[in-house]
């Protein structure tokens, strides 16, 4: 039976606001941790009911060979170090970056995401500064250097996002509903398999700080699973403001609202005893790219204003 659970913030926005991002919380922070197959609902002020997670405990259905092959696939990048190469999909965009400025005088920012978090499939961002001088903008659709580069690892690992979207769909249908009917006006392309997502981030022994995702589909929800030894130690995924975190282990599944605040516990893992999380989602600025073009030998499509 699936436990159904009833939550409010414990702390009001403005309060949470101002001080959440990028904080690390600790355990004790959390008056409940899930560990069985839970249902959550964050109940407003005006008491409507919202979901805020849904978790089910070994939800993946694939073969043991097929996961012990993705797994190596993704370990083995995750470990990996950053690139000084700017070509790497270790880099984004955002606040704080390096600047530079591109031929038509327009100021733009760059910077290196953490080496142990990675993206692959597909992704609306351009990775160096040529592609935003080549388009005058940095809303370009493109295949990730790891799905390009490495096209047989990547299908190896489709079934993967595969049964997670099943899951998906047996959880949250009229979400996964939404999502999908997106890519009829999304460039061609760029849909994972037979999935609602355009992108995956996988993270090697991982805490995240304090944060809301950006940049995906609102109307949808985060899926995320994990693949490794269960003998890692914390790592619960926390939801600060409602005080409940959830242990998610190998196997489990959980979908959830992504813009609500979320973070991990302290987490105990290396090589031995790995954590090897995917969230998977849908990249809303696709949805802006609509003009296609050659470059190098490879085809995007880009936001023209």
């Amino acid at each position: 039976m699936v436990k159904v659970i009833y939550v409010r913030k414990q702390y009001t926005d403005e309060k949470f606001d101002p001080i959440a991002p990028g904080r690390l919380f600790g355990t004790r922070h959390y008056r409940e941790i899930i560990t069985e197959d839970t249902d959550c609902y964050w109940v407003d002020e005006n008491e409507k009911k919202h979901v805020l997670f849904k978790f089910r405990k070994k939800a993946i259905k694939l073969p043991e060979a097929s996961l012990k092959e993705i797994r190596d696939i993704y370990e083995s990048w995750g470990k990996q170090g950053t690139s000084t190469n700017p070509s790497n999909d270790s880099f984004k965009f955002g606040d704080g970056a390096p600047k530079f400025i591109n031929k038509d005088g327009k100021e733009m920012q760059i910077y290196t995401r953490s080496a142990r978090s990675k993206i692959s499939g597909f992704y609306d961002r351009a990775s160096v500064p040529d592609l935003i001088r080549k388009f005058h903008t940095t809303n370009v659709c493109r295949t990730t250097r790891f799905t390009r580069d490495h096209f047989d690892k990547w299908q190896t690992a489709l079934p993967l996002f595969e049964n997670i979207a099943k899951v998906y769909k047996r959880l949250a249908p009229k979400q996964y509903a939404r999502q999908l009917e997106l890519f009829k006006t999304s460039p061609p392309g760029f849909q994972i398999g037979n999935t609602p997502f355009t992108t995956i981030t996988s993270n090697y022994n991982w805490r995240t700080a304090c944060h809301k995702d950006a940049g995906d589909f609102e109307g949808g929800m985060g899926n995320l699973t994990i693949l490794g030894d269960d003998t890692f130690k914390g790592g619960y995924l926390g939801f600060p403001q409602f005080r409940v975190a959830v242990d998610v282990r190998p196997l489990d599944v959980i979908i959830m609202d992504v813009h609500q605040y979320h973070a991990n516990c302290p987490l105990k893992a290396d090589e031995n005893n790995v954590r090897l999380s995917f969230v998977c989602y849908y990249r809303i600025n696709m949805q802006r790219c609509n003009r296609k073009a050659k470059w190098n030998g490879e085809t995007y499509y880009y936001n023209a204003h």
